[in-house]
């Protein structure tokens, strides 16, 4: 006998309530998953708005704080650098509309757009913003853009050492109180200094420039600078003419046109200087000269401006205080103008073997720079702080 089934109404009903309930599940899920996918894609393109604005910033801070150097002119060129830089976003296919660029005296600001005085301005602050279109976001909001916001500040920052990038020469101070330590910018100075001669007729404190076999150099001849002469005289004597660090011809020349430098040079420490006048090196220091672009530019004003100039003629070196036979404390660091006589330049080496080395003063040390710093002097590392 043969027992027929039948569903029962009840769980036919329960069933397609079920099947209802799924698919209503299943829609708000898909639903779901469409946005969050959605916002998903226009959070990684904020995301790399964000990237490229700040890369931006970055750079273009960076750019624009080695332009410092506390003139007007300066920070016009700042602005120009900023400018300058690669500021494209949007995957590379749309400008940063109207970057902010301002300058302050310290990284915590205030800043300033335009500054009354260019005096003291070490960092720039570059401000990006830009829009970013939205496609799934108006789903869930009214906005169909989303705004990206990129600050970046960067600023001239004193070394109290140096490791690299100094040449075996020294300037000597004059002043150790004064913010220039006696220094004139665009005035030359000895950095390798005439042939000592104590026994020539008149050398002594009053006539120090009789104690040389030639001439010193224009900005070493001042009569605020005889003390400093006869200090070179009187304490360093024959046998130190303003070189330290390598000795031998070959490290000397690696020194100049490498910049290889063979120890440190920190602020407040004495310094050991090696013997002797080095005039092999005069060829050395034309060589160097040479490898620039720009030959006829007589003062550092001249060549800065310069488009054949490539910082080949540019030298940074301790400024120091002699303070015994052959040592002198690192008091400061200062760029130097080497000079040129022309498309063959033959400067140094045209002289003869009692001749000093004659450079022009141009400021203060940027590294990685091919301009003056906003101090007088010093040696600044261009960081971004922000």
């Amino acid at each position: 006998m043969r027992v027929e089934r039948f569903a029962h109404p009840v769980s036919k009903r329960r069933l397609a309530r079920e099947k209802g309930v799924t698919m209503v599940v299943t829609s708000l899920v898909s639903i779901g998953l469409v946005g969050a996918l959605g916002m998903a894609v226009d959070m990684g393109r904020v995301f790399i708005a964000k990237n490229e604005t700040q890369t931006y910033c970055d750079s273009g801070a960076l750019a624009g704080v080695m332009k410092l150097d506390g003139t007007s002119t300066g920070l016009a060129n700042a602005r120009t650098a900023v400018a300058a830089t690669g500021n494209a976003w949007n995957l590379g296919t749309t400008t940063v509309p109207t970057p902010t660029i301002e300058f302050a005296t310290a990284s915590t600001g205030p800043w300033v757009a335009t500054p009354a005085s260019a005096s003291g301005y070490i960092y720039v602050r570059v401000t990006a913003n830009v829009d970013v279109t939205t496609f799934f976001a108006p789903i869930f909001t009214s906005s169909t853009t989303q705004r990206v916001k990129s600050i970046a500040v960067a600023g001239q920052v004193p070394l109290t050492t140096l490791s690299q990038g100094l040449g075996p020469y020294t300037a000597v101070a004059s002043d150790l109180t004064s913010p220039t330590l006696g220094l004139v910018v665009g005035e030359q100075y000895d950095i390798q200094w005439p042939q000592y001669n104590g026994t020539r007729a008149g050398c002594n404190a009053g006539n120090p420039d009789k104690c040389f076999n030639q001439n010193v150099c224009t900005g070493d001849q001042t009569n605020a600078r005889k003390s400093t002469l006869w200090k070179v005289a009187s304490v360093w004597g024959s046998a130190t003419n303003g070189y330290w660090g390598g000795s031998a011809n070959s490290d000397i020349e690696q020194e100049v046109l490498n910049l290889v430098q063979l120890q440190p040079a920190p602020l407040n420490t004495s310094l050991a200087m090696t013997n002797g006048n080095k005039n092999a090196q005069a060829g050395i220091l034309d060589e160097r000269v040479n490898q620039d672009g720009d030959l006829t530019s007589a003062t550092y004003d001249a060549y800065r401006v310069s488009s054949l100039h490539n910082g080949r003629r540019l030298f940074a070196i301790p400024i120091v205080d002699p303070t015994g036979p052959g040592t002198a404390t690192v008091i400061s660091y200062g760029l130097f103008f080497l000079n040129s006589n022309g498309s063959h330049s033959n400067y140094y080496a045209s002289g003869n073997g009692n001749d000093g080395y004659c450079a022009i003063f141009a400021g203060s040390y940027v590294l990685g720079s091919d301009g003056t710093g906003v101090g007088s002097v010093g040696a600044y590392r261009v960081k971004l702080v922000q």
